[in-house]
């Protein structure tokens, strides 16, 4: 968009299902929300260019576990300090398989093997680790 800015008319709904329900009840609308892994009936995924002349990368999971999606944004953990050891194997349960289930199950795109191992190796050495997409 550059530097213009939203129109007036955009709506500004508080929750990604006021979202949904929206979009499905207005045939011209189009929102900007978290993925749901389950959309509504009405409601169609679309995907983005880098230019118009580009190549659309649908926000599949596969695209967004690569990177090729790039409007995205993760969830961290963070901790004050080093985790504690009830902290520690939690986090290290979110990135194990039955954990990327659960993130899965919750609505969330799991994360990729690198991704995964990048987050093991921040909780090893302290840092934040990162639990989805």
């Amino acid at each position: 968009m550059g530097d213009a800015s939203f129109s007036d008319a955009i709506k500004l709904l508080p929750t990604n299902m006021a979202v949904m329900t929206a979009v499905a009840s207005d045939p011209g609308a189009l929102a900007f929300c978290d993925v749901d892994l389950h959309p509504q009936q009405g409601i169609r995924l679309i995907g983005i260019k880098a230019s118009a002349t580009g190549e659309a990368i649908e926000p599949t999971g596969e695209n967004l576990r690569s990177h090729r999606y790039t409007l995205s944004r993760t969830l961290y953990f963070y901790y004050a300090g080093a985790p504690t050891p009830e902290l520690a194997k939690f986090a290290t349960w979110v990135l194990s398989s039955e954990g990327q289930l659960v993130v899965e199950a919750v609505g969330l795109y799991p994360l990729g093997p690198a991704d995964r191992e990048e987050a093991r190796h921040r909780l090893a050495g302290g840092g934040g680790t990162v639990a989805s997409k």
